[in-house]
């Protein structure tokens, strides 16, 4: 067993954020600037929330950053469901264009 120390050198795995990431740049105020502003009586802008009205929670354990995830999922899903959908029509429509223009051709 090895002795923990803040000298040891132990290297971490450290945590991975693989995640769509929603920082905007530039919008933190310094401590010095926030006061500043409150002393003016300038209004500072705080962030505001986003609710969702219609949301349906598939998992009451799901986090909000899940849901999203698993609304994009289902789009894609549904986008890539229309294209196979118009794809096969469009194929039956030209299949049928070709057998009526082999029956055409056999009644001559």
């Amino acid at each position: 067993m090895k002795i923990r120390t803040p000298y040891t050198n132990e290297p971490s795995l450290g945590e991975f954020n693989n995640g769509i990431i929603i920082t905007v740049p530039d919008q933190a105020l310094s401590l010095k600037d926030l006061l500043a502003q409150v002393r003016a009586g300038k209004d500072v802008k705080q962030f505001e929330p986003q609710y969702y009205e219609n949301l349906i929670v598939p998992n009451p354990k799901m986090d909000l950053v899940d849901i999203q995830n698993q609304r994009e999922l289902l789009e894609t899903n549904y986008e890539q469901t229309t294209e196979t959908i118009k794809k096969n029509r469009k194929s039956q429509v030209l299949s049928q264009d070709n057998n009526l223009e082999t029956t055409e051709d056999k009644s001559e």
